[in-house]
Protein backbone atom coordinates (compact mmCIF):
# COMPACT_ATOMS: atom_id res chain seq x y z
CA UNK A 1 0.00 0.00 0.00
CA UNK A 2 1.32 3.42 -0.89
CA UNK A 3 1.30 5.42 2.30
CA UNK A 4 -0.34 8.83 2.39
CA UNK A 5 1.43 11.74 3.97
CA UNK A 6 0.47 12.04 7.66
CA UNK A 7 -1.76 14.84 8.86
CA UNK A 8 -0.05 18.23 8.86
CA UNK A 9 1.39 19.44 12.18
CA UNK A 10 -1.26 22.13 12.60
CA UNK A 11 -3.84 19.36 12.98
CA UNK A 12 -2.11 17.99 16.08
CA UNK A 13 -1.97 19.93 19.32
CA UNK A 14 -0.68 19.13 22.75
CA UNK A 15 -3.16 19.26 25.61
CA UNK A 16 -1.95 21.74 28.22
CA UNK A 17 -2.37 19.36 31.15
CA UNK A 18 -0.41 16.38 29.81
CA UNK A 19 1.38 14.91 26.80
CA UNK A 20 -1.72 13.41 25.24
CA UNK A 21 -2.60 14.63 21.78
CA UNK A 22 -5.78 15.56 19.91
CA UNK A 23 -6.34 15.24 16.19
CA UNK A 24 -8.08 18.08 14.35
CA UNK A 25 -9.30 20.12 17.34
CA UNK A 26 -10.60 22.74 14.90
CA UNK A 27 -12.93 20.25 13.24
CA UNK A 28 -15.87 20.92 15.52
CA UNK A 29 -18.19 22.38 12.94
CA UNK A 30 -20.34 20.25 10.65
CA UNK A 31 -21.26 20.64 7.03
CA UNK A 32 -24.58 22.19 6.17
CA UNK A 33 -27.63 20.01 6.81
CA UNK A 34 -28.43 19.46 3.15
CA UNK A 35 -24.88 18.48 2.22
CA UNK A 36 -24.69 16.15 5.21
CA UNK A 37 -27.89 14.36 4.23
CA UNK A 38 -26.51 13.94 0.73
CA UNK A 39 -23.17 12.66 2.04
CA UNK A 40 -24.75 10.11 4.38
CA UNK A 41 -27.80 9.36 2.22
CA UNK A 42 -27.37 5.57 2.06
CA UNK A 43 -27.04 5.06 5.79
CA UNK A 44 -29.79 7.56 6.64
CA UNK A 45 -32.07 5.27 4.63
CA UNK A 46 -31.19 2.54 7.15
CA UNK A 47 -31.40 4.30 10.50
CA UNK A 48 -32.97 7.64 9.66
CA UNK A 49 -32.00 11.16 10.65
CA UNK A 50 -32.45 10.37 14.36
CA UNK A 51 -30.04 7.46 14.09
CA UNK A 52 -27.53 9.60 12.22
CA UNK A 53 -27.80 12.27 14.89
CA UNK A 54 -27.13 9.64 17.59
CA UNK A 55 -24.06 8.51 15.67
CA UNK A 56 -22.74 12.05 15.31
CA UNK A 57 -23.21 12.67 19.05
CA UNK A 58 -21.42 9.44 20.00
CA UNK A 59 -17.97 9.27 21.58
CA UNK A 60 -16.06 6.01 21.01
CA UNK A 61 -12.97 4.72 22.79
CA UNK A 62 -10.65 2.13 21.23
CA UNK A 63 -8.38 0.38 23.72
CA UNK A 64 -5.27 -1.13 22.08
CA UNK A 65 -4.57 -0.67 18.39
CA UNK A 66 -5.04 -4.02 16.71
CA UNK A 67 -5.98 -4.85 13.13
CA UNK A 68 -9.54 -5.66 14.22
CA UNK A 69 -9.74 -2.53 16.35
CA UNK A 70 -8.64 -0.18 13.57
CA UNK A 71 -11.00 -1.88 11.11
CA UNK A 72 -13.88 -1.36 13.55
CA UNK A 73 -12.91 2.27 14.06
CA UNK A 74 -12.63 2.82 10.32
CA UNK A 75 -16.16 1.50 9.82
CA UNK A 76 -17.45 3.90 12.49
CA UNK A 77 -15.62 6.97 11.21
CA UNK A 78 -16.81 6.53 7.62
CA UNK A 79 -20.52 6.90 8.55
CA UNK A 80 -19.68 9.91 10.70
CA UNK A 81 -19.23 8.98 14.36
CA UNK A 82 -18.73 12.28 16.19
CA UNK A 83 -15.67 11.70 18.37
CA UNK A 84 -13.23 8.91 19.09
CA UNK A 85 -10.20 8.31 21.29
CA UNK A 86 -7.43 5.74 20.90
CA UNK A 87 -5.57 4.49 23.99
CA UNK A 88 -2.38 2.47 23.48
CA UNK A 89 1.16 2.87 24.85
CA UNK A 90 2.96 0.47 22.49
CA UNK A 91 4.91 1.10 19.27
CA UNK A 92 4.53 -0.39 15.81
CA UNK A 93 6.50 -3.60 15.14
CA UNK A 94 7.22 -5.63 12.02
CA UNK A 95 4.37 -7.94 13.02
CA UNK A 96 1.96 -4.99 13.14
CA UNK A 97 2.99 -3.91 9.63
CA UNK A 98 2.26 -7.42 8.42
CA UNK A 99 -1.28 -7.66 9.76
CA UNK A 100 -2.61 -4.09 9.95
CA UNK A 101 -3.62 -2.43 6.69
CA UNK A 102 -3.06 1.04 8.19
CA UNK A 103 0.66 0.54 8.95
CA UNK A 104 3.67 0.28 6.67
CA UNK A 105 7.47 0.18 7.02
CA UNK A 106 7.61 3.95 7.56
CA UNK A 107 5.54 3.45 10.73
CA UNK A 108 8.03 1.14 12.48
CA UNK A 109 8.93 2.24 15.99
CA UNK A 110 6.27 4.97 16.10
CA UNK A 111 3.32 5.21 18.46
CA UNK A 112 0.44 2.93 17.43
CA UNK A 113 -2.11 5.32 18.87
CA UNK A 114 -0.72 8.35 17.04
CA UNK A 115 -0.25 6.75 13.62
CA UNK A 116 -3.64 5.03 13.74
CA UNK A 117 -5.32 8.28 14.75
CA UNK A 118 -3.61 10.22 11.95
CA UNK A 119 -4.57 7.75 9.25
CA UNK A 120 -8.18 6.99 10.22
CA UNK A 121 -8.76 10.74 10.66
CA UNK A 122 -8.19 11.17 6.93
CA UNK A 123 -11.26 9.02 6.21
CA UNK A 124 -13.80 11.60 7.37
CA UNK A 125 -13.24 15.22 8.37
CA UNK A 126 -16.56 15.23 10.27
CA UNK A 127 -15.08 13.01 13.00
CA UNK A 128 -12.79 14.38 15.71
CA UNK A 129 -10.00 12.09 16.92
CA UNK A 130 -7.79 11.98 20.01
CA UNK A 131 -4.96 9.63 20.90
CA UNK A 132 -3.42 8.81 24.28
CA UNK A 133 -0.02 7.13 24.57
CA UNK A 134 -0.81 5.44 27.86
CA UNK A 135 -1.37 1.96 29.19
CA UNK A 136 -5.18 1.56 29.34
CA UNK A 137 -5.26 -0.15 32.74
CA UNK A 138 -2.89 2.39 34.28
CA UNK A 139 -5.07 5.16 32.84
CA UNK A 140 -8.10 3.48 34.44
CA UNK A 141 -6.30 3.34 37.80
CA UNK A 142 -5.09 6.95 37.65
CA UNK A 143 -8.05 8.64 35.95
CA UNK A 144 -11.19 6.46 36.02
CA UNK A 145 -13.42 9.42 35.12
CA UNK A 146 -11.77 9.42 31.69
CA UNK A 147 -13.77 6.36 30.63
CA UNK A 148 -17.16 7.61 31.84
CA UNK A 149 -17.49 10.07 28.97
CA UNK A 150 -17.68 7.42 26.25
CA UNK A 151 -20.79 6.07 24.55
CA UNK A 152 -19.11 2.71 23.86
CA UNK A 153 -15.65 1.30 24.64
CA UNK A 154 -14.05 -1.20 22.24
CA UNK A 155 -11.07 -3.25 23.39
CA UNK A 156 -8.83 -6.04 22.19
CA UNK A 157 -5.71 -7.80 23.39
CA UNK A 158 -6.62 -7.23 27.04
CA UNK A 159 -5.60 -9.82 29.65
CA UNK A 160 -8.12 -11.52 31.91
CA UNK A 161 -6.98 -9.44 34.87
CA UNK A 162 -7.19 -6.20 32.87
CA UNK A 163 -10.56 -7.09 31.40
CA UNK A 164 -11.94 -7.80 34.86
CA UNK A 165 -10.89 -4.33 36.07
CA UNK A 166 -12.07 -2.53 32.96
CA UNK A 167 -15.30 -4.51 32.64
CA UNK A 168 -16.23 -4.05 36.29
CA UNK A 169 -15.72 -0.27 36.12
CA UNK A 170 -17.67 0.20 32.87
CA UNK A 171 -20.47 -2.10 34.09
CA UNK A 172 -21.12 0.10 37.11
CA UNK A 173 -20.66 3.26 35.03
CA UNK A 174 -23.29 1.98 32.54
CA UNK A 175 -20.89 2.27 29.61
CA UNK A 176 -21.25 -0.59 27.07
CA UNK A 177 -18.07 -2.60 26.44
CA UNK A 178 -17.36 -4.51 23.24
CA UNK A 179 -14.48 -7.02 23.28
CA UNK A 180 -13.28 -7.78 19.74
CA UNK A 181 -10.34 -10.13 19.18
CA UNK A 182 -9.01 -12.54 16.58
CA UNK A 183 -6.11 -14.97 16.41
CA UNK A 184 -5.28 -16.64 13.12
CA UNK A 185 -8.55 -17.65 11.50
CA UNK A 186 -10.58 -17.50 14.72
CA UNK A 187 -12.47 -14.48 16.00
CA UNK A 188 -14.75 -13.58 18.87
CA UNK A 189 -16.97 -10.64 19.79
CA UNK A 190 -18.39 -10.10 23.28
CA UNK A 191 -20.92 -7.37 24.09
CA UNK A 192 -21.08 -6.41 27.76
CA UNK A 193 -24.05 -4.18 28.57
CA UNK A 194 -26.20 -4.15 31.70
CA UNK A 195 -29.46 -3.21 29.99
CA UNK A 196 -29.99 -2.34 26.35
CA UNK A 197 -33.37 -1.35 24.94
CA UNK A 198 -34.38 -1.40 21.28
CA UNK A 199 -37.43 0.49 20.06
CA UNK A 200 -36.75 0.52 16.32
CA UNK A 201 -35.91 -3.14 15.79
CA UNK A 202 -36.60 -3.09 12.01
CA UNK A 203 -37.78 -6.72 11.80
CA UNK A 204 -37.33 -8.38 8.42
CA UNK A 205 -40.68 -10.17 8.17
CA UNK A 206 -43.18 -8.20 10.21
CA UNK A 207 -46.88 -8.87 9.66
CA UNK A 208 -48.98 -5.90 8.56
CA UNK A 209 -51.21 -4.47 11.28
CA UNK A 210 -54.57 -4.54 9.44
CA UNK A 211 -56.80 -5.51 12.41
CA UNK A 212 -59.24 -7.38 10.16
CA UNK A 213 -60.19 -9.66 13.06
CA UNK A 214 -61.10 -6.66 15.24
CA UNK A 215 -61.77 -3.74 12.87
CA UNK A 216 -62.37 -0.35 14.43
CA UNK A 217 -65.80 1.26 13.78
CA UNK A 218 -64.58 3.81 11.20
CA UNK A 219 -63.00 1.02 9.13
CA UNK A 220 -66.19 -1.08 9.29
CA UNK A 221 -68.34 1.83 8.10
CA UNK A 222 -65.95 2.57 5.24
CA UNK A 223 -65.77 -1.05 4.10
CA UNK A 224 -69.51 -1.67 4.37
CA UNK A 225 -70.21 1.36 2.15
CA UNK A 226 -68.21 -0.21 -0.70
CA UNK A 227 -70.21 -2.32 -3.19
CA UNK A 228 -67.95 -4.43 -5.40
CA UNK A 229 -70.86 -5.67 -7.51
CA UNK A 230 -71.82 -2.11 -8.50
CA UNK A 231 -68.36 -1.07 -9.69
CA UNK A 232 -67.19 -0.54 -13.24
CA UNK A 233 -64.40 -2.75 -14.56
CA UNK A 234 -61.84 0.01 -13.96
CA UNK A 235 -62.98 0.63 -10.37
CA UNK A 236 -63.11 -3.12 -9.70
CA UNK A 237 -59.54 -3.68 -10.89
CA UNK A 238 -58.23 -0.72 -8.86
CA UNK A 239 -59.86 -1.54 -5.53
CA UNK A 240 -57.14 -1.86 -2.82
CA UNK A 241 -56.51 -5.49 -1.90
CA UNK A 242 -57.22 -4.68 1.75
CA UNK A 243 -60.84 -3.95 0.77
CA UNK A 244 -61.00 -7.26 -1.10
CA UNK A 245 -59.64 -9.15 1.90
CA UNK A 246 -62.25 -7.56 4.16
CA UNK A 247 -65.14 -8.19 1.75
CA UNK A 248 -64.30 -11.84 1.06
CA UNK A 249 -63.65 -12.46 4.74
CA UNK A 250 -67.23 -11.29 5.40
CA UNK A 251 -68.54 -13.61 2.68
CA UNK A 252 -66.62 -16.53 4.16
CA UNK A 253 -67.91 -15.74 7.67
CA UNK A 254 -71.53 -15.77 6.53
CA UNK A 255 -71.10 -18.97 4.51
CA UNK A 256 -69.32 -20.84 7.31
CA UNK A 257 -70.91 -19.24 10.38
CA UNK A 258 -67.42 -18.60 11.70
CA UNK A 259 -65.57 -15.56 13.00
CA UNK A 260 -61.99 -16.05 11.84
CA UNK A 261 -60.11 -18.45 9.50
CA UNK A 262 -57.57 -20.30 11.61
CA UNK A 263 -56.45 -23.27 9.54
CA UNK A 264 -54.58 -23.41 6.26
CA UNK A 265 -57.58 -25.10 4.65
CA UNK A 266 -59.93 -22.29 5.67
CA UNK A 267 -57.58 -19.67 4.24
CA UNK A 268 -57.27 -21.72 1.08
CA UNK A 269 -61.05 -21.55 0.65
CA UNK A 270 -60.92 -17.73 0.83
CA UNK A 271 -58.16 -17.71 -1.77
CA UNK A 272 -60.40 -19.73 -4.06
CA UNK A 273 -63.27 -17.31 -3.45
CA UNK A 274 -61.01 -14.40 -4.38
CA UNK A 275 -59.92 -16.17 -7.56
CA UNK A 276 -63.55 -16.69 -8.52
CA UNK A 277 -64.24 -13.00 -7.87
CA UNK A 278 -62.03 -11.84 -10.75
CA UNK A 279 -64.15 -10.30 -13.51
CA UNK A 280 -64.60 -12.27 -16.76
CA UNK A 281 -65.43 -11.31 -20.30
CA UNK A 282 -68.41 -12.60 -22.27
CA UNK A 283 -66.49 -15.76 -23.17
CA UNK A 284 -65.78 -16.53 -19.48
CA UNK A 285 -62.08 -15.59 -19.69
CA UNK A 286 -60.72 -13.76 -16.64
CA UNK A 287 -59.51 -10.23 -16.96
CA UNK A 288 -56.09 -9.39 -15.50
CA UNK A 289 -56.71 -7.82 -12.08
CA UNK A 290 -53.47 -7.29 -10.18
CA UNK A 291 -55.29 -6.23 -7.02
CA UNK A 292 -56.89 -9.69 -6.75
CA UNK A 293 -53.48 -11.31 -7.26
CA UNK A 294 -52.15 -9.15 -4.39
CA UNK A 295 -55.07 -10.14 -2.18
CA UNK A 296 -54.49 -13.85 -2.82
CA UNK A 297 -50.77 -13.51 -2.06
CA UNK A 298 -51.47 -11.72 1.23
CA UNK A 299 -54.24 -13.95 2.62
CA UNK A 300 -51.99 -15.83 5.05
CA UNK A 301 -50.36 -12.66 6.38
CA UNK A 302 -53.48 -10.48 6.53
CA UNK A 303 -55.51 -13.15 8.31
CA UNK A 304 -53.05 -13.46 11.18
CA UNK A 305 -54.97 -12.79 14.40
CA UNK A 306 -54.13 -9.58 16.25
CA UNK A 307 -52.35 -10.34 19.49
CA UNK A 308 -49.58 -9.31 21.82
CA UNK A 309 -46.28 -11.14 21.16
CA UNK A 310 -44.85 -13.13 24.08
CA UNK A 311 -41.71 -10.96 24.14
CA UNK A 312 -43.85 -7.83 24.54
CA UNK A 313 -45.95 -9.41 27.29
CA UNK A 314 -42.73 -10.20 29.12
CA UNK A 315 -41.60 -6.56 28.84
CA UNK A 316 -44.98 -5.30 30.08
CA UNK A 317 -44.70 -7.60 33.11
CA UNK A 318 -41.14 -6.48 33.91
CA UNK A 319 -40.76 -5.02 37.39
CA UNK A 320 -39.16 -1.92 35.88
CA UNK A 321 -42.51 -1.05 34.30
CA UNK A 322 -43.88 -0.50 37.81
CA UNK A 323 -40.72 1.19 39.12
CA UNK A 324 -39.22 3.04 36.12
CA UNK A 325 -36.99 5.32 38.16
CA UNK A 326 -35.04 2.31 39.41
CA UNK A 327 -33.47 2.11 35.95
CA UNK A 328 -30.38 4.31 36.02
CA UNK A 329 -30.13 4.77 32.25
CA UNK A 330 -33.47 3.80 30.69
CA UNK A 331 -36.05 5.37 33.01
CA UNK A 332 -37.71 7.20 30.09
CA UNK A 333 -38.23 3.90 28.28
CA UNK A 334 -39.78 2.25 31.35
CA UNK A 335 -42.15 5.20 31.87
CA UNK A 336 -43.29 4.63 28.29
CA UNK A 337 -43.70 0.90 29.00
CA UNK A 338 -45.72 1.68 32.13
CA UNK A 339 -48.04 3.83 30.00
CA UNK A 340 -48.21 1.20 27.26
CA UNK A 341 -49.22 -1.32 29.90
CA UNK A 342 -52.11 0.96 30.94
CA UNK A 343 -53.20 1.15 27.31
CA UNK A 344 -53.16 -2.65 26.96
CA UNK A 345 -55.11 -3.08 30.19
CA UNK A 346 -57.80 -0.75 28.84
CA UNK A 347 -57.90 -1.80 25.17
CA UNK A 348 -56.72 -5.40 25.31
CA UNK A 349 -54.28 -4.85 22.46
CA UNK A 350 -51.29 -2.74 21.41
CA UNK A 351 -51.64 0.64 19.69
CA UNK A 352 -52.40 0.49 15.97
CA UNK A 353 -49.28 0.89 13.88
CA UNK A 354 -51.10 3.15 11.43
CA UNK A 355 -49.16 2.35 8.25
CA UNK A 356 -50.16 0.51 5.10
CA UNK A 357 -47.99 -1.24 2.49
CA UNK A 358 -48.08 -0.25 -1.17
CA UNK A 359 -51.13 -1.55 -3.05
CA UNK A 360 -52.31 -1.67 -6.64
CA UNK A 361 -55.05 0.93 -6.30
CA UNK A 362 -56.37 4.25 -7.42
CA UNK A 363 -54.97 7.11 -5.35
CA UNK A 364 -58.33 8.24 -3.96
CA UNK A 365 -59.27 5.03 -2.15
CA UNK A 366 -55.72 4.23 -1.08
CA UNK A 367 -55.40 7.67 0.54
CA UNK A 368 -58.80 7.22 2.19
CA UNK A 369 -57.63 3.95 3.72
CA UNK A 370 -54.34 5.50 4.80
CA UNK A 371 -56.18 8.34 6.53
CA UNK A 372 -58.47 5.91 8.34
CA UNK A 373 -55.55 3.95 9.77
CA UNK A 374 -53.52 7.06 10.56
CA UNK A 375 -56.44 8.73 12.36
CA UNK A 376 -57.01 5.62 14.47
CA UNK A 377 -53.27 5.37 15.23
CA UNK A 378 -53.26 9.03 16.28
CA UNK A 379 -56.14 8.33 18.68
CA UNK A 380 -54.14 5.47 20.24
CA UNK A 381 -51.06 7.69 20.54
CA UNK A 382 -53.15 10.36 22.26
CA UNK A 383 -54.41 7.83 24.81
CA UNK A 384 -50.89 6.56 25.52
CA UNK A 385 -49.77 10.19 25.84
CA UNK A 386 -52.42 10.80 28.51
CA UNK A 387 -51.08 7.84 30.49
CA UNK A 388 -47.51 9.15 30.08
CA UNK A 389 -48.46 12.60 31.39
CA UNK A 390 -50.22 10.99 34.33
CA UNK A 391 -47.14 8.86 35.08
CA UNK A 392 -44.82 11.86 34.90
CA UNK A 393 -47.05 13.72 37.34
CA UNK A 394 -47.05 10.77 39.75
CA UNK A 395 -43.26 10.53 39.54
CA UNK A 396 -42.85 14.30 39.94
CA UNK A 397 -41.00 14.64 36.65
CA UNK A 398 -41.34 17.53 34.18
CA UNK A 399 -43.59 17.02 31.15
CA UNK A 400 -40.55 17.55 28.90
CA UNK A 401 -38.90 14.40 30.27
CA UNK A 402 -40.81 12.37 27.66
CA UNK A 403 -41.55 14.11 24.36
CA UNK A 404 -44.47 13.51 22.04
CA UNK A 405 -42.02 12.13 19.45
CA UNK A 406 -40.85 9.56 22.02
CA UNK A 407 -44.45 8.44 22.54
CA UNK A 408 -45.20 8.32 18.83
CA UNK A 409 -42.07 6.26 18.13
CA UNK A 410 -42.93 3.75 20.85
CA UNK A 411 -46.53 3.31 19.64
CA UNK A 412 -45.41 2.79 16.05
CA UNK A 413 -42.93 0.08 17.13
CA UNK A 414 -44.88 -1.43 20.04
CA UNK A 415 -44.92 -4.90 18.44
CA UNK A 416 -41.13 -5.04 18.06
CA UNK A 417 -39.65 -3.75 21.33
CA UNK A 418 -36.61 -5.55 22.74
CA UNK A 419 -34.91 -5.47 26.14
CA UNK A 420 -31.53 -7.18 26.48
CA UNK A 421 -29.81 -7.71 29.81
CA UNK A 422 -26.26 -8.95 29.74
CA UNK A 423 -23.85 -10.76 32.04
CA UNK A 424 -21.00 -8.78 33.54
CA UNK A 425 -17.39 -9.69 32.82
CA UNK A 426 -16.91 -10.41 36.52
CA UNK A 427 -19.78 -12.91 36.57
CA UNK A 428 -18.53 -14.53 33.38
CA UNK A 429 -14.91 -14.96 34.44
CA UNK A 430 -15.47 -15.64 38.15
CA UNK A 431 -17.40 -18.79 37.59
CA UNK A 432 -18.80 -19.92 40.95
CA UNK A 433 -22.21 -18.19 40.82
CA UNK A 434 -22.65 -18.52 37.06
CA UNK A 435 -20.86 -21.72 36.06
CA UNK A 436 -24.10 -23.65 35.61
CA UNK A 437 -25.58 -20.88 33.46
CA UNK A 438 -22.55 -20.62 31.16
CA UNK A 439 -22.36 -24.39 31.02
CA UNK A 440 -25.96 -24.50 29.85
CA UNK A 441 -25.28 -21.84 27.22
CA UNK A 442 -22.28 -23.78 25.90
CA UNK A 443 -24.37 -26.92 25.55
CA UNK A 444 -26.72 -25.10 23.17
CA UNK A 445 -23.86 -23.90 20.93
CA UNK A 446 -22.27 -25.71 17.96
CA UNK A 447 -19.12 -27.60 19.02
CA UNK A 448 -16.78 -25.36 16.99
CA UNK A 449 -18.09 -22.25 18.78
CA UNK A 450 -17.62 -23.84 22.19
CA UNK A 451 -14.04 -24.80 21.32
CA UNK A 452 -13.15 -21.30 20.12
CA UNK A 453 -14.80 -19.62 23.12
CA UNK A 454 -12.86 -21.78 25.58
CA UNK A 455 -9.64 -21.22 23.64
CA UNK A 456 -10.08 -17.44 23.77
CA UNK A 457 -10.64 -17.62 27.50
CA UNK A 458 -7.33 -19.49 27.82
CA UNK A 459 -5.50 -16.93 25.64
CA UNK A 460 -6.76 -14.11 27.87
CA UNK A 461 -5.06 -15.85 30.81
CA UNK A 462 -1.95 -16.24 28.68
CA UNK A 463 -1.86 -12.45 28.28
CA UNK A 464 -1.58 -12.09 32.07
CA UNK A 465 1.80 -13.84 31.91
CA UNK A 466 3.20 -12.38 28.68
CA UNK A 467 6.82 -11.32 28.40
CA UNK A 468 7.15 -8.09 26.45
CA UNK A 469 4.91 -8.06 23.40
CA UNK A 470 5.50 -11.68 22.38
CA UNK A 471 3.83 -14.78 23.71
CA UNK A 472 6.24 -17.39 22.41
CA UNK A 473 3.90 -20.27 21.61
CA UNK A 474 6.33 -21.50 18.98
CA UNK A 475 8.22 -23.48 21.62
CA UNK A 476 6.87 -26.69 23.10
CA UNK A 477 6.99 -25.07 26.55
CA UNK A 478 4.70 -22.24 25.44
CA UNK A 479 2.36 -24.67 23.72
CA UNK A 480 2.07 -26.83 26.83
CA UNK A 481 1.39 -23.72 28.88
CA UNK A 482 -1.57 -22.83 26.64
CA UNK A 483 -2.89 -26.37 26.96
CA UNK A 484 -2.66 -26.10 30.74
CA UNK A 485 -4.51 -22.78 30.76
CA UNK A 486 -7.21 -24.26 28.53
CA UNK A 487 -7.59 -27.17 30.92
CA UNK A 488 -7.92 -24.74 33.83
CA UNK A 489 -10.68 -22.80 32.04
CA UNK A 490 -12.62 -25.99 31.31
CA UNK A 491 -12.27 -27.06 34.93
CA UNK A 492 -13.41 -23.65 36.21
CA UNK A 493 -16.53 -23.72 34.06
CA UNK A 494 -17.03 -27.37 35.01
CA UNK A 495 -17.93 -28.38 31.47
CA UNK A 496 -17.17 -31.70 29.85
CA UNK A 497 -15.42 -30.58 26.65
CA UNK A 498 -12.30 -31.79 24.87
CA UNK A 499 -11.04 -29.08 22.51
CA UNK A 500 -9.64 -30.75 19.35
CA UNK A 501 -5.90 -30.56 18.79
CA UNK A 502 -6.41 -28.71 15.48
CA UNK A 503 -7.62 -25.58 17.30
CA UNK A 504 -4.53 -25.48 19.48
CA UNK A 505 -2.33 -26.08 16.44
CA UNK A 506 -3.90 -23.09 14.65
CA UNK A 507 -3.04 -20.84 17.61
CA UNK A 508 0.46 -22.33 17.64
CA UNK A 509 0.83 -21.69 13.90
CA UNK A 510 -0.19 -18.03 14.08
CA UNK A 511 1.58 -17.50 17.44
CA UNK A 512 -1.39 -15.47 18.75
CA UNK A 513 -1.13 -13.07 15.80
CA UNK A 514 -3.87 -11.49 13.70
CA UNK A 515 -4.62 -12.18 10.04
CA UNK A 516 -5.93 -9.08 8.34
CA UNK A 517 -8.66 -10.98 6.47
CA UNK A 518 -10.08 -12.26 9.77
CA UNK A 519 -9.57 -8.90 11.45
CA UNK A 520 -11.48 -7.07 8.71
CA UNK A 521 -14.47 -9.40 9.16
CA UNK A 522 -14.46 -9.05 12.94
CA UNK A 523 -13.95 -5.28 12.69
CA UNK A 524 -16.92 -4.97 10.35
CA UNK A 525 -19.15 -7.02 12.64
CA UNK A 526 -17.95 -5.04 15.64
CA UNK A 527 -18.75 -1.66 14.06
CA UNK A 528 -22.18 -2.91 13.04
CA UNK A 529 -22.98 -3.93 16.61
CA UNK A 530 -21.61 -0.67 18.02
CA UNK A 531 -23.90 1.30 15.69
CA UNK A 532 -26.86 -0.77 16.92
CA UNK A 533 -25.96 0.10 20.50
CA UNK A 534 -25.52 3.80 19.73
CA UNK A 535 -28.71 4.25 17.71
CA UNK A 536 -30.83 1.77 19.72
CA UNK A 537 -31.99 0.46 16.36
CA UNK A 538 -31.88 -3.12 15.09
CA UNK A 539 -31.17 -5.93 17.57
CA UNK A 540 -27.52 -6.43 18.60
CA UNK A 541 -25.81 -9.74 19.33
CA UNK A 542 -26.73 -11.08 22.75
CA UNK A 543 -23.95 -11.69 24.11
CA UNK A 544 -21.22 -13.53 22.14
CA UNK A 545 -20.41 -13.95 18.45
CA UNK A 546 -17.86 -16.55 17.30
CA UNK A 547 -16.23 -16.79 13.87
CA UNK A 548 -14.33 -19.77 12.43
CA UNK A 549 -12.57 -18.69 9.26
CA UNK A 550 -11.36 -22.21 8.48
CA UNK A 551 -14.84 -23.73 8.19
CA UNK A 552 -16.50 -20.37 7.40
CA UNK A 553 -19.00 -20.77 10.22
CA UNK A 554 -20.44 -18.30 12.71
CA UNK A 555 -22.49 -18.70 15.87
CA UNK A 556 -23.85 -16.54 18.65
CA UNK A 557 -24.99 -17.33 22.16
CA UNK A 558 -26.59 -15.76 25.19
CA UNK A 559 -24.49 -16.21 28.33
Amino acid sequence: MKRKEPASPDKITEEPSNTDKIMNPQKTSRTESGKKEEKYDRQIRLWGLNGQKDLENANICLINVTAAGTEALKCLILPGVGRYSIVDNTVITVEDVGNNFFFDSFSLGKSKAQIACELVQELNEDSVGHFYQKDPIELLNNDPEFFKKFTVVICSRVSEHGLLKLGNFLWHAHVPLVVCDNFGYFGILRIVVKEHIVIEAHPDNAFEDFRLDCPFPELVRYMDAIKLEEMSKLEHSHTPYLVLLYKYLEKWRKANNSQWPKSYQEKRVIKQMLQEGVLKNDDGIEFTEENFDEAIRNVNIAYTATGIPDDIRKILKDTMANHPLQSEVNSKFWILIRSLKEFVNQKGMLPLRGTLPDMFSDSKRYIELQNLYKTKADEDIALVESFVREALSDLQLPASFVSFDDIKLLCKNAFFLKVQRGLSVHDELKQDPCAHKINGSLQSMPPFAVDIYLLFRAIMRLFDDKVGDRYNLSSMKGFEKLKKLLSDVIQDIRCDVAVPQMYLEEILRCNVSEFHTTASILGGVCSQEVIKIITKQFVPIDDIFVYDGISQQTASMKL
